[in-house]
């Protein structure tokens, strides 16, 4: 008998070639299984290229698919800070201290202990190279007062600037299931930090930081491997898998690309190398494509609740709704409705320093100073002549003058948010958050979330503190030159002419309060008129006046209220805050 009929005889007829199949397929999955790297966890893959000369796409691969940012997250948290240091609330040279909730992040970090101190140009550079999470953390709570303050901060700029598929929950992008973007707004956002900050954006091309006598080498190898490449910034978690944004200029082309869900950085790179070899073919050797303008907005903070010591000075007293995880980009709606409320809905409440009794306020605008600079100049000139006055008379009088002629208040301006250019009191012995929590923070869309304790201590309000306000206000130094910028050519030479001869008008009082610096008169004039009409009783017999300043080649329009004492300006600016409107306090020129 057969070897297969001994068989057939004990356990009927066989068929072999099914149970060898079945025992092929069960094999391979064990090996596919016991081969799978971590990333084969991760979200589909994804990637696109857009030519930076043009803004057209060259390649896309689910490009507005919903990915994991992981710490591509940090090149939001650099905008932000960027931000500030453009706008005089934060220089490269303050110091940063690390709260206990920073040491304890996870890494990567510096892994700095709890009290430790480090500069804003180092914690910039730690995100850059290291991508450093503590460091991520410390630097949100020092501009916010805690990070999930922060995050909304970032989730609303996003908006802002176009990235309508993306939402941040966290600075350093540490795993959290709704912290989600695209590839499309990744590179949106590589784009902004290129156009509105092209002297800030070279430090995304670190090759290496050295910190407390440990060097540390840019996560980026494509900065070393890759002709052109001048940044700018990695990411990995295991559910997003190796994450790249990256930029490069080669013989006049220019591209930005970005690669989600690699299997290891190895196979990132070589993705990243492929497609961006394929799309130089196709991309343009001349600009096309306009410059982006950066949205100039204003900050404006919640009070804080002093419940402890350790309340920071901006927090909210309970975080204001988050948006949803995956948003659809905004429906149309007047930005005015997405900005405050209607008066009607929300009635200015009582002040809560009875003290505080000025009368209505009065408008000091540009627009109104021009139509009238002629007769104003001749009135001057009469009265000068005919009192015989020193040379401080006749700019008293040009002030007392302008006010005097001034119209109505124009309509408040319909969009407002972030503006990064003031100062809060400062706690005696604390860092003080640098400005932007607030009402662009209660602003930001949509679900509820769960409150977080606030960080840091509450504000003195001390007069003795004002020689810290006023020292905390100067100008910015950075060791990098301020980008090129020239006044928009839609402004008449005569309105810059005319907001310039506000500089040395003379103003009663000896302090003013300034809520912020913008890009041209008609915008600081625009917000005056809106924070005017959300605290009309606080500011009344106030004069709003514009002064421009210039930062190297580029033009700014600080819009302040004006006719204060010292001790006024700090009770009303404290009030304002109380109000939900940034401020801070200086003296007259």
């Amino acid at each position: 008998m057969t070897d297969q009929a001994r068989a057939e005889g004990r356990l009927g007829p066989l068929n072999a070639r099914p149970l060898l199949e079945t025992a092929a397929a069960v094999l391979l999955c064990l090996l596919a299984f016991a081969a799978s790297p971590p990333a084969a966890w991760a979200a589909d893959g994804s990637a696109m290229v857009i030519d930076a000369n043009t803004g057209k796409v060259l390649y896309d691969d689910a490009g507005d698919a919903a990915r994991y940012p992981a710490s591509l997250t940090k090149m939001m948290t650099l905008y932000l800070t960027f931000e500030l240091i453009e706008k005089e609330r934060l220089k490269f040279d303050d110091k940063i201290t690390i709260s206990a909730q920073a040491a304890a992040q996870p890494p990567s970090k510096l892994d700095l202990d709890a009290g430790d101190t480090i500069s804003v140009r180092n914690a910039v550079l730690s995100l850059v190279t290291k991508s450093a999470n503590d460091i991520a953390v410390a630097l949100a709570e020092h501009i916010a007062g805690s990070e999930a303050n922060f995050a909304r901060l970032m989730t609303r700029k996003a908006r802002e600037i176009g990235m309508s598929k993306t939402t941040f929950r966290n600075a350093s992008g540490l795993p959290d299931g709704e912290q989600v973007t695209t590839a499309r707004d990744m590179l949106t956002l590589a784009l902004r930090l290129q156009d509105e900050f092209p002297e800030h954006y070279k430090l995304f091309a670190t090759g290496q930081f050295r910190y407390a006598g440990h060097n540390y080498r840019n996560h980026n190898t494509l900065l070393r491997s890759y002709r052109g490449t001048d940044g700018i910034k990695t990411g990995y978690t295991r559910a997003s898998g190796f994450n790249l944004v990256t930029s490069v200029h080669r013989s006049g082309k220019h591209l930005v690309a970005a690669v989600f869900g690699g299997q290891s950085a190895g196979s990132r790179n070589a993705r990243m190398r492929a497609i961006l070899d394929r799309s130089f073919i196709k991309a343009a050797s001349r600009r096309t494509r306009p410059r982006l303008d950066r949205p100039q907005l204003i900050a404006k903070p919640r009070p804080a609740e002093r419940r402890t010591a350790a309340a920071s000075v901006l927090a909210p007293k309970e975080p204001p709704p988050l948006p949803s995880a995956a948003p659809a980009a905004p429906a149309a709606q007047s930005k005015a409705q997405a900005v405050a409320p209607a008066a009607a809905s929300a009635p200015e409440p009582t002040p809560l320093d009875d003290r505080i009794k000025i009368a209505r306020v009065r408008h000091v605008g540009v627009a109104q100073h021009l139509a009238e600079r002629r007769t104003l100049a001749r009135d001057a000139a009469a009265l000068a002549k005919q009192d015989n006055s020193s040379p401080d008379s006749a700019p008293r009088s040009i002030a007392e003058l302008i006010a005097s002629h001034a119209s109505a208040p124009t309509s408040p301006r319909a969009s407002l948010g972030m503006q990064v250019n003031g100062a809060i009191v400062p706690a005696p012995s604390a860092a003080t958050p640098v400005g932007l929590t607030g009402e662009a923070i209660a602003r930001a869309e949509a679900e509820p979330s769960k409150p977080q304790p606030p960080r840091g201590r509450a504000p003195s309000s001390l007069q003795e503190q004002l020689s810290t306000i006023l020292a905390s206000n100067r100008p910015a130094m950075m060791d990098e030159p301020a980008p090129q910028h020239t006044p928009p050519a839609s402004e008449p030479a005569a309105a810059q002419a005319a907001v310039a001869d506000l500089r040395g008008t003379h103003v009663e009082g000896t302090h003013l309060i300034q809520i912020g610096a913008y890009n041209s008169a008609d915008e600081a004039e625009r917000h005056l008129a809106t924070v005017r009409d959300k605290a009309t009783t606080v500011l009344a017999g106030a004069a709003a006046v514009t002064e421009p300043i210039t930062r190297g080649q580029r033009r700014y329009y600080r819009a302040r209220f004006a006719g204060f004492d010292s001790a006024k300006a700090t009770s009303t600016c404290q009030e304002l805050r109380r109000r939900a409107i940034d401020c801070f306090v200086t003296r007259t020129p």
